[in-house]
């Protein structure tokens, strides 16, 4: 729905847009659905910081798995391919894209969840091939101007 909007905005063709399964939020497994206070206990969230990067829901992801998954997602689909020199526009859920930037940036795991990515905010990147030991450069993060100009906070 999210990228439909943006698509009537720039004009860009809705029937164009690719939808991949691939790009979704952390699988939460067999909590999926629940009430988070039936789940998060206080002995859950000490767990759960002691190594947030591997811990997982039964039958869920870990956040060392989704961004494996988002890794091998833009591996496939984005970045091989005929997509050079092309701007690409991906929409998705925040916390996949933390991960997914503590991935590509070899970051400290522990600071995933500390990446700030509000809801609508436009995180731009460019990958250069040129660049192999380091072929991301952040262009801009979390800007979210648009959407404060439109009276949201």
């Amino acid at each position: 729905m999210t990228a439909e909007k943006v698509c009537g905005i720039i004009n860009y063709p809705i029937e164009e847009i690719i939808y991949l399964n691939d790009l979704h939020e952390l699988s939460q497994g067999e909590w999926e659905g629940r009430n988070r206070n039936e789940i998060y206990t206080a002995d859950l969230i000490r767990r759960i910081e002691e190594n947030p990067w591997a811990f997982k829901a039964p039958g869920g992801e870990s956040l060392e798995d989704g961004a494996k998954r988002m890794v091998n997602v833009f591996d496939r689909y984005i970045l091989l391919g005929e997509h050079d020199e092309k701007n690409i526009g991906v929409v998705g859920h925040g916390l996949a894209f933390k991960y997914y930037l503590t991935e590509i940036t070899r970051s400290n795991p522990a600071i995933t969840t500390n990446i700030t990515i509000d809801n609508c905010s436009i995180t731009q990147l460019e990958y250069n091939t040129k660049r192999p030991r380091q072929p991301w450069k952040f262009v801009k993060t979390n800007e979210n101007a648009h959407v404060m100009r439109v009276g949201y906070s």
